[in-house]
C-alpha cells in the first residue's frame, strides 16, 4: 500500500491502542492550538504523566494547564499551523509554540 503525503484516510496505529484525541485551545481567544494523539502501549505507561502548555500563535496568550496521562503525540490542528517546543518548561514538563505559516 502506498501512501501520499496528502491521504486522509485514517490509518491503523500498529502495536498501539487508540485512545482518542485531545485538542488544546488558547485561554484567551478559543482558537484551537494543538492536537494530541493519546495511545496506550502497555498498562504500565498509563502511570506516565507529563504537564504541558501551549503558546498561542493568535493572540500571544497560553491554553491552561493540562495534565497527560499516557503516551501521546503531539499534530497540529490544521496545515496552515506549526509548532515547536520551547527550551522555557519552568512551568510545565513540555511548553509548545505555535505558529502560522507564511504564504
Amino acid at each position: 500500500m502506498n501512501l501520499e503525503m496528502n491521504d486522509k484516510r485514517p490509518r491503523k496505529l500498529l502495536g498501539l491502542k487508540d485512545n482518542g484525541e485531545l485538542v488544546i485551545t488558547c485561554s484567551s481567544c478559543q482558537k484551537q492550538l494543538l492536537m494530541l494523539k493519546m495511545v496506550i502501549v502497555s498498562q504500565e505507561e498509563k502511570d506516565i504523566i507529563t504537564k504541558i502548555k501551549v503558546k498561542c500563535a493568535y493572540c500571544g496568550s497560553k491554553s491552561l494547564d493540562h495534565t497527560i496521562h499516557g503516551r501521546f503525540y503531539p499534530g497540529v490542528v490544521d496545515d496552515n499551523m506549526f509548532f515547536d517546543i520551547s527550551d522555557d518548561s519552568s512551568e510545565c514538563d513540555i511548553y509548545y509554540i505555535t505558529g502560522i505559516k507564511n504564504g
